[in-house]
Parts: C-alpha cells; structure tokens; sequence
C-alpha cells in the first residue's frame, strides 16, 4: 500500500468512529472499526518528520488545522461551542512531533534529558486533555525510535496500547493493534494522487457535518 491508500483507509476509520460516537454512540462495532485510524495517522507523523522537505511548514500546517478544528470538534464531541476540558487530536499529533525534534537534538548527547523532555510533552499531553494524551506522543516517539526495525516496532506497540487499554479501561481500545496488519504492507511510496490537504481539511469538515447531521436531521427524523 501506498500513503495515500494507507492515509484513505484511515480517513475512512476515522469516519465511522466518528459516526459510531456521535451518531450511534450504542454500536460498539463502529468504535471498534475505528480503531484503526489513529496508530495510521501517528506513524505518519514520524514518517513526515523523518522524510519532509520543509519541518517548519509541516510544523505549522500541524499548528493551524489544530486550531481550525478545535470548534469542530468541540461542536462534534462535546456538544458545545467551545470546551476548554478537551483539545483535538491535531494538538496531540503537534506534541508528538515536538517530541521528536527533542529527540533528535538531545538523544544522543543527553539522552536523560531526551527522555524527561519526552515526558514533560507526555505529561502535558495529559494534563491537557489532547485526544488520546500521554499515549499519542509516545505512540509517535515508538514510531520513530523503531522505524527500522517492524518486530520491534510490533512488539512494543501491542504492549503500549495493551497497557494504555487497561488504564483507560477501554474495551475497544485493544483492536487499535489491528493497525500493524496495513502498517506491514506500507510500500515507502506517495502514490499518484498524495491529495495532502485532504487529509488536513477532512478532519474539521466531516466533525462539522456530523455534528450537523446530530442536532438538526436527527431531531426532525425521530421527533
């Protein structure tokens, strides 16, 4: 699989979480198939810091469609205009690549200072309330500290989200492994069409919609 079909399959992922939180919230199976989206989108987080021409551009375009969407999802998940107790998964994504800069710069010569710079971003992560918190960054640090090596990578991901499903007592949390199985058939290349801004602008806009779909079809259909 190429990026584009690989970052597709998790737009699609994404899509019916989203559906199954804000429109079904009683069907399971959709939490469960959306499982797969976030794993996808972290590993290209790392693959973009690792390989992008310009860190500074992707940095901001991480920064502002954080900001853009955060009334969206407000709207989406919360139900409200603006929530001040959850921030949007772009703002994880954003931490999660600062991380790695501070990988990068102090691993090797400071490598306990790399490790608590990692998890001050964690903890605030956390503290924050970012989609997925401390679990996303290091999701993403596991990424790119692994990069070569799959049966590592493979290994300490399912312990990671093992451990994470446990502490937040999810029951669909651990299907988030199933991610590996697309993960291993990722062939390095763009494909024809890289459709960037998709990826970027498919976040706010279908959290919009729903939320739409919820609080002005839904009421006239079932009213």
């Amino acid at each position: 699989m190429n990026s584009t079909q690989l970052k597709l399959l998790a737009l699609l992922s994404m899509l019916i979480d989203h559906i199954g939180v804000i429109l079904f919230p009683q069907l399971s199976s959709l939490r469960i198939l959306g499982r797969l989206s976030f794993p996808i989108f972290c590993f290209f987080v790392a693959q973009g810091f690792l390989y992008t021409s310009n860190r500074s551009k992707y940095s901001l375009r991480l920064f502002l469609f954080a900001v853009l969407s955060e009334i969206p999802f407000d709207l989406a998940i919360k139900g409200r205009f603006l929530d001040w107790n959850s921030q949007n998964v772009f703002f994880t994504l954003l931490t999660g690549l600062c991380a790695l800069f501070v990988l990068e710069q102090y691993l090797n010569r400071y490598p306990l200072a790399a490790l608590a710079g990692v998890g001050i971003l964690s903890a605030a992560a956390q503290f924050l309330s970012m989609d997925y918190g401390w679990y996303g960054v290091i999701l993403i640090v596991l990424f790119y500290v692994c990069e070569k090596n799959k049966v590592v990578l493979s290994l300490s991901f399912v312990l990671l989200n093992t451990g994470f499903s446990i502490l937040s007592q999810s029951s669909t949390q651990p299907y988030a492994a199933s991610a590996l199985l697309p993960l291993c058939f990722y062939n390095g290349k763009r494909g024809k069409h890289p459709l960037k801004y998709l990826f970027y602008l498919f976040y706010p806009v279908h959290l919009l919609a729903l939320a739409a779909l919820r609080d002005l079809l839904f009421p006239l259909l079932f009213s």
